[in-house]
């Protein structure tokens, strides 16, 4: 995204990994539960998920937020 915002909605028992950069912009991993490590966050117990994604964001004055199934709209 450039000057811009993404929402993203994981769904229940999908395993996420996401390698994230941007320039003066911000991201919401953790509000969907995903964990930092090793340059990239995960969802908990990505490496035992049945169905996996693997996502590169990347953003320049703008957001991404990725929401928990519970939470999309």
């Amino acid at each position: 995204t450039n000057l811009g915002s993404l929402q993203v909605c994981l769904p229940q028992g999908l395993g996420v990994q996401v390698t994230a950069n941007g320039n003066l912009s911000s991201t919401d991993f953790s509000g969907a539960g995903l964990v930092a490590g090793g340059g990239v966050w995960q969802t908990p117990g990505f490496d035992r998920a049945a169905h996996k994604a693997y996502l590169t964001a990347s953003t320049s004055l703008g957001s991404i937020k990725f929401e928990s199934a519970g939470g999309c709209q």
